[in-house]
Parts: C-alpha cells; structure tokens; sequence
C-alpha cells in the first residue's frame, strides 16, 4: 500500500467529554453477567467517551471468536461494532489478509481479517460478502482500523489467569516475536494491542 494511504489513515477521533467524564468502570463478573443487547450498548457508550483510557479496565477483555479458533483483545481499544451488511472497496496490492477499505464517520479504514492476519493466510471474502460475522472498530494509540471476526463476547480475566510466553519462539511462527503476548488456559492467544496495530500499519505502508 502506498504512502498517501498512510498518510490518510485516520486518527483515533477525539469523544466529546464534558467535564473529564470517563467510561464505566464494572466491577469483576458484571461483563459476563450482562446480555448480547446490554454489552453492546455498553460498548457504544464506551466509544463515546474513549478520548481518556479507563485505569479500570485492565482486567477486561474481547473475547473473539474467529472461523477456527479464538483470540483475546483489551476492550479499551473497542470503539463500535458495526454489524452486517459489509461493504469494501479492494486494494489490489494490499496484504492478503486484508479485506479492503470502508468509510466509517467520514475517514477510509483499512479492514483486517483478523484470522487471516493471525495465520497469514487469504481474507475471507465470501463470508464478509454474505454478512456473517463482526466488523469491530478498533483504536489505539491514535490508529483506526477495522477487524472483521466472526463473534465477540466480553470476560473479566485477571491478570492471574495469563501464562506469559517464556520466549519469543514461543509465539507464532508468522507473526513478529510479542504480537502475542501470552494464552490464557494454555490455548487462547492474548494479543499485544500495541505490537498488532504497529505490524498492521507497517504492513500496509510498505
């Protein structure tokens, strides 16, 4: 991808917040307990007020569920989610692992298959054409960008719970050493938020 995508790529937009107000801070075991509909409208309000991160929210978490396998994301970084139908326009020399690019609040996002990206394999287009899955709007340290999952639901996991990578070996084969940065209950992949956006954009301005 060119130098004037990146150039263009969009920043985090800033919320309005009146007076420092900052987004709900749940006590452990109220995100499991909320409803599909609760915790997406608890999502939106969240976006609203993204500007500030949250301290609390360090123990929350995306889980997201892809076509073979699951992954987990810090919550913090959810801005929307933006359900069915998907439409993109292709880069032709864009990653494989790349849908494509939509509009969203009047900004051109780059939209990531999630799996794809994770196992450096080819997008799935057909399932994103037929409206299955989520598109969920993800910011962090002043990046945009879409990733494409299949499902999502929101866990509370302390800190206790994670089995930190004892090496960089120990990640993924394909991705850069700490785009993973450890599993929970041995299989599920913890991501580095701040590792996947940094590959993610180099990618695309190479």
């Amino acid at each position: 991808m060119n130098e004037s995508f990146n150039q263009g790529m969009p920043t985090r937009p800033e919320a309005a917040v009146d007076g420092g107000h900052q987004p709900p801070i749940l006590p452990p075991h109220t995100l499991e307990q909320l409803s599909d509909d609760e915790f997406w409208s608890l999502a939106h309000s969240m976006a609203e007020t993204f500007a500030t991160p949250a301290t609390g929210l360090h123990e929350q978490y995306l889980e997201c569920h892809l076509r073979q396998g699951r992954c987990i994301l810090p919550l913090e970084v959810l801005l929307e989610v933006i359900s069915s139908p998907y439409h993109f326009s292709i880069f032709p020399t864009s990653p494989p692992w790349m849908l494509g690019v939509r509009a969203w609040r009047e900004e051109i996002l780059p939209i990531v298959d999630l799996e794809a990206y994770l196992t450096q394999s080819v997008a799935d287009r057909e399932a994103a054409s037929r409206g299955v899955g989520l598109l969920l709007i993800a910011g962090h340290e002043g990046v945009v960008l879409g990733l494409y999952v299949m499902d999502a639901i929101p866990i509370h996991l302390p800190q206790e719970t994670f089995q930190a990578l004892n090496s960089p070996a120990s990640s993924s084969s394909h991705l850069p050493n700490g785009v993973i940065k450890g599993k929970v209950e041995s299989e599920t992949p913890l991501l580095d938020s701040d590792l996947l956006f940094q590959h993610i954009i180099q990618s695309l301005t190479i």
